[in-house]
């Protein structure tokens, strides 16, 4: 077998006693399983989390400078049209 899983942290352990992991809400951990099913063998990988990360932040921006660019466009096109 050779999987890469994508475990989602979503709650809070706070309540059962743990620490609060409201920062880490939404981080995505990357776990590859691998191996024969007799002897399955697991372990992170930090590459595929790093570059999940970097792409979510590269998304972030660009919906950023989109919705910066269409707020420009509507002042020009208001101007253009004396509104």
């Amino acid at each position: 077998m050779d999987y890469l899983a994508k475990a989602t942290l979503v709650a809070t352990a706070a309540g059962q006693g743990g620490k609060d992991t409201s920062g880490l809400k939404g981080l995505r951990v990357p776990v590859r399983i691998s191996g024969p099913f007799t002897s399955l063998s697991y372990k992170l990988d930090f590459n595929a989390m790093a570059s999940g990360m970097a792409q979510e932040k590269i998304e972030k921006k660009k919906d950023e400078v989109r919705s910066k660019l269409q707020d420009k466009l509507k002042d020009q096109i208001k101007g253009l049209f004396g509104r």
